[in-house]
């Protein structure tokens, strides 16, 4: 593939019968997925300049690239390259700051919102409670090494769990429910789903609205009594996550 000529619009094709912006689109994706380029910004000047086309053309090579997951653009920053998968393991006692400091990057847990609201059919359902009964919903945002990775939205019941509700503001809510509420928690069991996001989950986690989630809903019990204790609904970002789902009492 040559591109020692400069071209006009991007719907021109080239001697190969494919336009060239998904020509450039290919060889920047299999430079990307060969790490030849270092995690950072991406410049489009220098693009334009290698592949000698003009910013509009470059930049439909690139739209592909961002819904393919592999860089990101955001307004008034330009287009960066982002790092690879990382492993992530479901399992009974999942640790998210933890699996990820042992994988070796930084995690950063934000709340967005906290509040007492009404279960639906669904919550209902998996926390054994009757429909819209109150619940404690607390929303989160994770990062990992400084770029959205998540978005987790956690119920309990507000009957049983008055304490989250007046007292939780931060940290790790296992631990919170372990030592201010006597309750130790385990996961009981995951759905795994994709889904497009909802227009607040992709601006959380800088996605645009038609790059898929992957969304696993999760059950926790209590050790002691095996009771429904919380219900977890995560959305992770598609293009930084690799899930490997744990068995107990397997190698």
């Amino acid at each position: 593939m040559s591109f020692s000529t400069a071209v006009g619009p991007s719907q021109e094709p080239n001697k190969d019968g494919q336009p060239l912006y998904l020509q450039i689109a290919h060889v920047l994706g299999e430079e990307l997925r060969a790490q030849q380029h270092p995690v950072g910004r991406l410049s489009e000047q220098a693009l334009s300049a290698r592949f000698r086309v003009n910013r509009h053309t470059l930049r439909r090579a690139i739209d592909i690239l961002v819904s393919a997951g592999l860089v990101e653009r955001r307004a008034g920053v330009g287009v960066n390259i982002l790092p690879g998968a990382i492993d992530y393991r479901l399992g009974p006692a999942t640790r998210f700051s933890l699996m990820i400091e042992e994988s070796g990057h930084s995690p950063f847990t934000r709340i967005i919102s906290k509040q007492v609201t009404n279960a639906d059919a669904e919550m209902a359902r998996k926390l054994r409670l009757s429909q819209s009964a109150a619940v404690v919903r607390i929303d989160t945002v994770r990062d990992v090494d400084g770029r959205p990775f998540c978005v987790q939205s956690q119920f309990l019941d507000h009957e049983t769990f008055p304490l989250v509700a007046s007292e939780y503001g931060g940290g790790s809510l296992h631990d919170f429910l372990r030592d201010r509420c006597g309750v130790t928690v385990s996961r009981r069991g995951s759905t795994i789903s994709t889904e497009l996001p909802l227009p607040a989950d992709a601006t959380l986690l800088h996605i645009g609205p038609s790059q898929p989630v992957i969304r696993v809903s999760s059950v926790n019990a209590d050790v002691a009594s095996n009771l429904p204790v919380e219900f977890c609904v995560t959305r992770f970002r598609g293009d930084r996550i690799e899930l490997q789902v744990e068995f107990p009492g397997q190698p």
